[in-house]
């Protein structure tokens, strides 16, 4: 399977499938394989909106979020597209154009490159800009190494022992400053000001030399000194923050194979000691700093690759509480940290690999995150829509299981807890789906695009979520994408499909307008 593939890990046996995750939170879309998530405020409205790079689905996909916190739809970005980008592993949002407006910056792992999607006035994204860096990159951090006023972006080349600094010529544009030798399989990158001179050094960690290695600025951009620490068994992330106290910034290291956090603490001149080795949940890979408790000191939330967890650890000034470990029910390998309900704590969006979502937990005070309770889904969940689908009120979980060729629906009861799930068949190789009330009597039916079937399907919903396919329309090629509005202004919903083919004429959008029976007709005129 590509999870495997992109994480490079060995799972345990007890690896479970075929589950959906449930919590207070908000369980949001995402694309296949979701791997790192970065929070902005593009509107500049007092919301929160995320980016999270889907390295399967090879797409970058945006939720804003409003002022009164409530999520818009989420818009997806290609990246990669004709023999570049491809594989985004890692996501940052800074303004790096000079223009006031947010900018998003991600590595390209599969196209040895880094991605530039340029932030526009109406809170869109251009289309990624591609520049070439070392091999297989898989962490990024931006900062102004070079003095001159604008972000600069550096990277762990995974595959070459290597980072590489991209020099920003101050509108967003970027070109290669300088390559340097780091340990083995560099994961994870982090720029801050490690001697106090009021400029940025580099440091990153690398998984097969176990080790991360400082890199300190002259001042004019030029990264020398490098100096190598040994950490445990296969290191997997790095975090930078002032963890006792002491007014210069240390570093924390997530030790993937020994499932612990190590503290190294920094001497003020940029040299680093071992200082702690904090029990994390089983197989830690990223972690971030916050204010979990809100008392002012610096927490660490972790997240644990092997029993689908994330920890966190409260600060006390020079010692950490012991790990409290909430599970979530699959996989996450980036998380990131943000007062998402603007009460004073730091609350956490993780992308959810297995189930394509992300979630955004909030914290319930003092560092306190519930839980996530499992439900019922197909084997590889492909698509996922919230809606209402047996008229009680609740929001239930349409999931389309591409291995099964199935649309499960979990029925949520009042608490928002999983009740029940049925399965309904599809056609072969099952891609989209979207909910809608295709047949106009009121009640919410779902449209599955079949990519080996070339087929449009309407599964009709009797109006207690039972679904039964009642339409199939054919179509000249492979079908990938739908979605539907009434595109003809006769008050019901049409569909529009993106069809693969080998014969140009049959590809690209199709409009299929609605009798308003839910029987859909390939429009001609375009």
């Amino acid at each position: 399977m590509v999870i495997v593939a992109f994480l490079t890990l060995l799972f345990s046996s007890d690896v479970r499938a075929g589950e959906i995750c449930f919590s207070t939170a908000s369980l949001l879309k995402a694309g296949a394989e979701p791997v790192a998530v970065t929070t902005f405020d593009i509107g500049k409205d007092g919301g929160t909106d995320l980016a999270v790079a889907n390295y399967a689905g090879n797409t970058i996909t945006v939720h804003r979020q409003l002022g009164d916190g409530t999520f818009l739809d989420p818009a997806d970005y290609m990246a990669g597209y004709g023999n570049l980008g491809y594989g985004p592993t890692a996501i940052v949002a800074s303004e790096l154009s000079g223009d006031g407006i947010v900018d998003l910056a991600f590595t390209a792992a599969i196209g040895n490159a880094i991605g530039v999607m340029r932030g526009k006035p109406d809170g869109t994204f251009q289309t990624a800009i591609f520049h070439y860096v070392g091999l297989s990159p898989q962490g990024l951090a931006c900062g102004d190494l070079d003095g001159d006023g604008d972000l600069d972006i550096v990277t762990a080349d995974g595959n070459s022992a290597s980072m590489t600094v991209m020099a920003n010529d101050g509108t967003g544009g970027f070109s290669f400053l300088a390559s340097y030798q780091t340990g083995l399989a560099p994961r994870d990158v982090v720029v801050a000001d490690w001697d106090g001179d009021d400029d940025l050094d580099v440091a990153v960690v690398c998984r097969k030399s176990h080790d991360f290695a400082v890199f300190i600025n002259d001042g004019s951009g030029a990264l020398g000194g490098r100096v190598r620490y040994t950490v445990g068994t296969d290191p997997t992330g790095i975090a930078a923050g002032d963890f006792d106290e002491d007014g210069d910034l240390d570093l924390a290291v997530a030790i993937n194979a020994e499932g612990v956090i190590e503290i190294h603490a920094n001497d003020g001149a940029g040299q680093f000691a071992r200082s702690g080795r904090l029990a994390a949940g089983d197989g830690p890979t990223a972690l971030v700093g916050g204010d979990f408790d809100a008392d002012g000191k610096l927490d660490l939330a972790v997240t644990n690759l092997f029993d689908k967890s994330f920890s966190i650890l409260l600060g006390r000034g020079s010692t950490f509480t012991s790990a409290q470990t909430s599970s979530i029910g699959d996989y996450a390998v980036k998380l990131c940290a943000v007062d998402f309900d603007q009460d004073g704590d730091d609350d956490l969006a993780l992308p959810m690999l297995e189930g394509g979502t992300l979630l955004v937990n909030i914290n319930q005070g003092g560092g306190y995150f519930p839980g996530v309770m499992t439900g019922p889904a197909g084997e590889y969940v492909w698509d996922m829509e919230i809606a209402d689908m047996d008229g009680n009120g609740m929001k239930d979980i349409v999931c389309l299981n591409v291995l099964e060729a199935t649309v499960s629906v979990t029925f949520l009861d009042y608490y928002g807890r999983p009740d029940h799930s049925y399965y309904y068949p599809t056609g072969a190789d099952p891609y989209d789906a979207f909910v809608a009330d295709a047949d106009s009597d009121g009640d919410l039916d779902v449209l599955v695009s079949s990519f080996g079937g070339r087929k449009l399907q309407v599964l009709s919903n009797d109006g207690s979520g039972y679904l039964a396919v009642t339409s199939e329309t054919a179509l000249p090629g492979e079908l990938t994408s739908v979605a539907g509005a009434d595109f003809d202004n006769d008050g019901d919903v049409d569909a529009v499909v993106r069809i693969i083919a080998n014969n140009p004429s049959n590809q690209g959008l199709f409009i299929l307008t609605n009798d308003g029976a839910g029987q859909f007709t390939v429009r001609n005129d375009i």
